[in-house]
């Protein structure tokens, strides 16, 4: 639209000007009446206990008065000459977290020939400062770097702190980090560390907008060689002897043969692996015993863990009889074994 008159144009855009003044004035000033004896009053939180917070937008209420214009109209001068004729408190002495109303003790200029609207109580929410400790959890994904396998990751320090108002903070169900086991670097040490952001999450793995002390830990993974396999033979390791006159003609190991893990020089010093000590002493007789199988020191697993040995007992004199053994070769230290 054009404006044929110069003057016209510039009266409309003076009044536009005046009344964008009057809008940003009365929301910058709240107590700006919205009509003639009406005041939109933020409540005074003054008496909050300081353990407490104060809600990031302040409750306001409404106070109204009614009466004559010219008495109306005197009001109003007098409390834009004098802001403090008018106070609403709330009764703070019992502060609950959540939304609760609370009683209002409301003070209004007096000397005015007016009747007041004034509200009995106010809905304010509130919430305490409260501070937590949480254990960090770490997240692995990925595969270790080509040879090597990652079996412990923990976190320096263990627990980080979050504060802030509690309905936030107990709303945090994990402290976790997420670590790729791909950007592991081996070193001369078992341990590789890096470091990683917290992240911290509500139910459902909801982000939570609070923040961890500290922000980042740092993370320590083992890493150490994949451990490799050899099948060895079961050496049965015998304490005592047999009874006077009697004698041990054979031995029968089942399984005769166990498979180890663990690195490879480890497996390539071990020959065979011996079994936990059967006592024989003063037997007269073949007896079976279930004994276990003992984890030679730098392995990682023996398989099995137990085997039946028989101890084939004769008298002396007596013709040893043939029992079969069978045991193969073991083989190669390193060679996995068939399956």
């Amino acid at each position: 639209m054009k404006f044929q008159n110069p003057l016209l144009a510039v009266f409309a855009l003076l009044i536009s000007l005046g009344f964008w003044v009057y809008v940003s004035i009365k929301n910058e000033n709240p107590d700006v009446p919205s009509k003639p004896g009406e005041w939109k009053i933020e409540v005074d939180l003054s008496g909050l206990p300081p353990d407490f917070i104060k809600p990031s937008i302040a409750p306001t209420v409404y106070l109204i008065a009614k009466g004559k214009k010219e008495e109306i109209d005197r009001l109003t001068d007098s409390v834009n000459k004098d802001r403090s004729q008018i106070e609403v408190r709330p009764d703070l002495s019992k502060p609950q977290i959540g939304n609760k109303k609370y009683p209002l003790q409301v003070q209004v200029p007096t000397g005015f020939d007016v009747t007041w609207d004034l509200p009995k109580d106010v809905l304010i929410p509130l919430d305490r400062q409260k501070t937590r400790e949480i254990p960090v959890e770490v997240v692995a994904s990925g595969l270790p770097p080509e040879g090597y396998l990652s079996d412990r990751q923990v976190t320096e320090p263990r627990m980080v702190s979050v504060s802030g108002p509690s309905l936030k903070i107990d709303a945090i169900e994990h402290a976790r980090v997420a670590l790729d086991l791909s950007e592991l670097k081996p070193s001369q040490t078992s341990t590789a560390s890096v470091q990683r952001p917290v992240e911290l999450l509500e139910s459902g793995n909801v982000p939570s907008s609070a923040q961890a002390t500290p922000s980042q830990v740092v993370v320590y993974a083992t890493l150490f060689p994949k451990p490799t396999v050899a099948r060895m033979l079961i050496n049965p390791v015998f304490v005592g002897t047999p009874a006077f006159g009697y004698r041990v003609v054979n031995v029968l190991v089942e399984p005769n043969q166990a498979i180890m893990r663990g690195p490879s020089e480890s497996l390539a010093r071990q020959a065979s692996v011996d079994t936990k000590q059967i006592l024989i002493s003063g037997l007269k007789e073949t007896k079976q015993f279930v004994t276990s199988v003992q984890l030679p020191d730098g392995l990682k697993e023996v398989r099995p863990r137990s085997v039946r040995v028989t101890v084939v007992i004769a008298t002396v004199n007596a013709e040893p009889r043939a029992t079969p053994t069978n045991v193969p070769a073991p083989n190669p230290t390193g060679t996995p074994p068939p399956q």
